[in-house]
């Protein structure tokens, strides 16, 4: 009986009242938004919006205004390391002119264009399908990945209950970093930098040592480091070695632990 009245909600035929508040939201509110007024899903919202030919989301062109592409990735419009994509990764951010003021706007293709180069800097975990409207093809496999990050590693700030237990681990001088990030679900590097932050100076133990890499290892980083989008997902596949020790071994063979420098060496 549920999923017969799923299929029928998610199935029902479209109002003329229904049809006027699309009309009306599309190009100023999220699709996420408008989904939810109607009762409805984000795709049945896209789908329909493309039956009456309303145009691109938002704007009702091909493009969308900053603040709103902000807001669909999560970000508020003064978020400080957002407003520097615009200063240091050459965001594709443009004004128009809109009765007689400017505002600022991006073009969808561009944003799309810049995105694929810009992916170490994205967390599209939390985008929802076709919110955009048509996607790239690789951007479903960037959701994927960064959702694997998102349920694996904490990025929420150090709570002082786990700052003691940071510091209680180290201090057995037993565990590595590599250990350290699975018990307690942070990455390695925001380990060492919270141990800096609180002075504390026990620090976790060395590695093992001759810990060579195979070439069928290699083999799995180069590909990795061609498809994946963020450390978690790589050392995920190479669990014989730590965040740090698969740095070091890219800095071996391309002079730069920069992960969308390394993909842009390995796509010449």
């Amino acid at each position: 009986m549920e999923t017969k009245t799923y299929l029928l909600n998610h199935h029902k035929r479209w109002t003329d009242e229904e049809i006027n508040i699309l009309q009306e939201l599309w190009g100023t509110k999220p699709i996420s938004y408008i989904a939810k007024k109607l009762n409805r899903t984000p795709l049945s919202i896209h789908r329909k919006a493309e039956r009456l030919k309303l145009g691109a989301f938002l704007d009702n062109g091909d493009y969308i205004s900053y603040k709103q592409l902000l807001e669909v990735l999560g970000f508020t419009y003064n978020s400080p390391h957002k407003l520097a994509w615009v200063r240091d990764r050459d965001f594709p951010v443009k004004e128009k002119k809109v009765n007689n003021s400017y505002r600022k706007i991006v073009y969808l293709n561009e944003f799309w264009q810049w995105a694929e180069k810009n992916q170490d800097a994205l967390d599209f975990s939390k985008l929802e399908y076709l919110i955009l409207g048509k996607e790239p093809d690789w951007v479903d496999k960037k959701r994927k990945s960064d959702s694997i990050k998102t349920n694996t590693i904490k990025i929420t700030a150090w709570t002082e209950y786990e700052d003691n237990q940071l510091i209680n681990l180290v201090k057995e001088c037993k565990y590595t970093i590599k250990e350290l990030s699975n018990i307690l679900h942070r990455t390695e590097s925001a380990i060492q930098k919270r141990l800096e932050n609180l002075n504390c100076k026990y620090r976790p133990i060395p590695e093992p040592k001759h810990n060579d890499w195979t070439d069928e290892e290699v083999d799995i980083l180069l590909k990795a480091l061609k498809e994946e989008t963020n450390w978690t997902a790589i050392k995920q596949l190479i669990p014989n070695h730590s965040e740090k020790g698969i740095k070091g071994k890219c800095y071996t063979m391309f002079k730069t632990q920069k992960l969308n420098n390394i993909k842009k060496l390995l796509s010449k």
